[in-house]
């Protein structure tokens, strides 16, 4: 695993998140993923596959180069 680049996702979906005014678990639900994987993702322990992050960037709205830190 890139720890940089899980990092980097971590920070972009907290961002994401508070901007919504999401609880951490509300924001799971909506990516349909438990609480606690989308606390590691936020955490920038572990990393979204590749479902779980097309839905991070339809349901927060930002684009895919934003998450992964390419912008």
């Amino acid at each position: 695993m890139n720890r940089e680049l899980a990092e980097s996702i971590g920070r972009t979906l907290r961002a994401a998140r508070e901007g919504l005014q999401l609880t951490p678990e509300q924001a799971a639900e909506r990516i349909n993923i438990s609480a606690e994987v989308y606390a590691s993702i936020e955490r920038g322990q572990s990393m979204p596959n590749m479902v779980t992050l097309a839905r991070m960037v339809f349901e927060f709205g930002i684009s895919a180069d934003t998450m992964l830190g390419l912008e």
